[in-house]
């Protein structure tokens, strides 16, 4: 797997349970080891799990273990320019956050933190139906990006409707 972040140098296993010699986690399964401390097992099981009978969630995991990404070295990457053109919307950074429900579980900014992170990145960040801070609440920190929003549509076509 490849990560980005400056301070450490490309970094690829075979196992997704390889643990390196870094302070810092550099890939998901290990935040969710370190997650294991502060949050409630209620809360690791919820962002653990995936619907159903979780056939996606492996699906998903199975196809991300698939990819492969090839190292260039001593290649000039002193001007990046990662920006990019979604559905007209211009971003700097083409990386979305999926939404994500109930993040004050995880942490009491929640969404908010999420948002401002975005915002300063340059990045899209999706706002879950079941966020756990309001929309109005959320646009405050995404300052001048765009906004989007994950809908349910509920037999209740007012709610439905309310959010919209």
């Amino acid at each position: 797997m490849f990560y980005l972040f400056p301070e450490q140098a490309v970094y690829l296993h075979s196992h997704p349970m390889t643990k390196t010699n870094s302070t810092k986690p550099i890939d998901l399964f290990e935040y969710q080891t370190l997650a294991a401390g502060p949050l409630s097992q209620m809360a690791l099981d919820y962002y653990a799990s995936g619907a159903g009978d979780e056939i996606t969630l492996q699906d998903n995991r199975a196809a991300f273990e698939r990819y492969k990404l090839r190292p260039r070295m001593l290649v000039d990457v002193s001007h990046r320019d990662l920006s990019t053109t979604i559905l007209g919307q211009a971003w700097q950074m083409p990386i979305a956050i999926a939404p994500m429900a109930f993040q004050c579980l995880a942490a009491k900014e929640g969404e908010m933190a999420t948002a401002s992170a975005a915002a300063k990145l340059g990045s899209m960040m999706i706002l879950s139906t079941m966020a756990t801070k309001s929309l109005e609440e959320v646009a405050s920190v995404r300052q001048q990006t765009p906004q989007w929003f994950q809908l349910y549509v509920h037999r209740d076509r007012a709610l439905t409707q309310a959010l919209v």
